[in-house]
């Protein structure tokens, strides 16, 4: 491996069966257009990572889903099933799984971030050649990245969250300093887990030059509607 071979993109992603994805927004859209809400947000992503030098490597969930997962994304990516008992070990499995497979800087992100800048992972790779971690703080309190070199990886740094809570950054970046970790901090960014927040990727994405999002492009089409109408109004976000 050169020294790019060697930085890897853990992208956790669920096979989007109806119920299983995206649920805080089944108050307000059909299940199929949850699902292929999420298929847009994947594919952004995917997009956004094919452009970077690195190595993406999908790590899915539910475990018997590989076939379908494969159908769905092409055989050009590694598959390997989530494998613990929450969100936390997830990703610590995940990181112990990639850095034994010889990968010396590994970042981790989830499925829900269709707009998330290409540079704020550049510059996660390139913070690890001077940090011992890097993390990237979600507008709800959680956080969007967060990566490691190998010779730092942390694996305390999943154990004992209260997921799902405002709290998750900072708790994690608590046990980082306990650690004596020397962390970066990436610019705030926003996921995907309510109406509001798809309404908020709207707005922010609306006067962008040459979007060429899939998520942007699919809520834009006029047969988008929320189960209360449509989220549009004369082409703004109401």
């Amino acid at each position: 491996m050169n020294d790019t071979d060697k930085n890897c993109v853990v992208f956790f992603v669920k096979y989007p069966a109806a119920g299983q994805v995206k649920t805080r927004l089944a108050p307000h859209l059909q299940q199929n257009q949850i699902c292929e809400l999420y298929k847009n947000f994947v594919a952004d992503i995917l997009s956004t990572l094919k452009e970077l030098d690195a190595n993406i490597e999908i790590f899915f969930s539910p475990v018997e889903a590989k076939d379908d997962l494969q159908n769905w994304l092409g055989d050009e990516f590694s598959y390997t099933p989530q494998a613990g008992s929450d969100i936390g070990q997830k990703m610590k499995n995940a990181f112990i799984n990639i850095f034994r497979s010889g990968f010396s800087k590994a970042v981790l992100i989830g499925s829900d971030l269709p707009d998330l800048p290409q540079n704020f992972i550049k510059q996660s790779f390139e913070q690890l050649d001077s940090n011992d971690s890097v993390i990237g703080p979600a507008s709800d309190g959680g956080y969007y990245l967060i990566g490691f070199a190998k010779n730092s990886f942390l694996p305390e740094a999943f154990d004992d969250i209260n997921w799902s809570t405002d709290s998750v950054y900072e708790n994690t970046r608590n046990i980082l300093e306990q650690y004596n970790h020397k962390t970066a901090a990436l610019p705030k960014w926003h996921d995907i887990d309510t109406i509001e927040d798809l309404k908020a990727f709207m707005s922010r994405n609306e006067n962008a030059p040459s979007n060429t999002s899939k998520t942007f492009a699919w809520l834009k089409t006029e047969n988008f509607r929320t189960k209360k109408g449509s989220i549009f109004n004369a082409n703004r976000i109401v």
